[in-house]
């Protein structure tokens, strides 16, 4: 029996932009030998066209399926497929189109900025911890010579 060729558009919604999920999609069609590729959606969502062995394909879909959050933050709520004609050709690796313009290259600059001003407020309130762990740091070091300070009280 040969193996079935399928091609499904599949969309995902969730958490799947700015969380690195395009990335994780293309690895994963790496893994199953799957081609096609995955856009992000002006409506949050990712699309993709994708091709493979049946068998591979459902596993990989599997796989991009993510119903537990990643640290990246990556959490799909739902992934819709629907079976498509293979009428044109896709190319040989699993690539990723590249639909966003400028105004999206300065929302994810936004995005960074934000993300940094959180770590500049972090590491304030680190220099505040440091600082009393110091002055714990200065009684510490006073002790070291406790032994001597007896020894001379008890003289």
């Amino acid at each position: 029996m040969q193996a079935k060729v399928k091609r499904y558009y599949v969309v995902v919604r969730g958490r799947v932009q700015d969380a690195g999920y395009r990335k994780r999609i293309e690895s994963t069609a790496e893994l199953f030998n799957i081609r096609g590729f995955p856009w992000n959606n002006g409506d949050g969502s990712v699309k993709i066209i994708c091709e493979g062995l049946e068998d591979s394909l459902n596993r990989f879909l599997e796989d991009i399926n993510i119903k537990e959050r990643l640290p990246s933050g990556i959490l799909v709520e739902s992934l819709e497929k629907k079976e498509i004609s293979i009428e044109f050709p896709l190319p040989p690796k699993f690539v990723r189109l590249k639909t966003e313009g400028i105004t999206d290259i300065s929302r994810k600059l936004d995005i960074g900025t934000d993300r940094l001003k959180g770590i500049e407020a972090n590491t304030g309130a680190m220099a505040v911890v440091l600082g009393s762990i110091n002055s714990k740091l200065d009684k510490l070091d006073k002790l070291d010579t406790l032994p001597e300070r007896i020894a001379e009280a008890i003289k």
